[in-house]
């Protein structure tokens, strides 16, 4: 992820976004979406596509790598603000 957006369902979660490392000022990856439930994500096409399928409310399983390991995050959708 690039960004996080501050009190979204992302940060809430606790996703990482990719950042610069306080002490070295190197990047730092941050989570890599790669499934949501039982589909795989690729794309950003592909996860819109996984979210088509829910609603504001429905919590979703997303699996992500962070720091090369794969990790489970459970998210609840919320409305995208404007």
């Amino acid at each position: 992820m690039l960004t996080v957006a501050p009190g979204g369902p992302a940060e809430k979660a606790g996703l990482q976004p990719t950042h610069r490392h306080p002490d070295t000022d190197e990047w730092v990856l941050g989570d890599v979406i790669v499934g949501l439930d039982d589909k795989k994500i690729k794309t950003r096409k592909d996860l819109n596509d996984a979210l088509d399928g829910h609603q504001v409310g429905d919590k979703v399983t997303l699996h992500v790598i962070r720091a090369d390991k794969p990790l489970d995050v459970a998210v609840t959708l919320e409305a995208a603000s404007e």
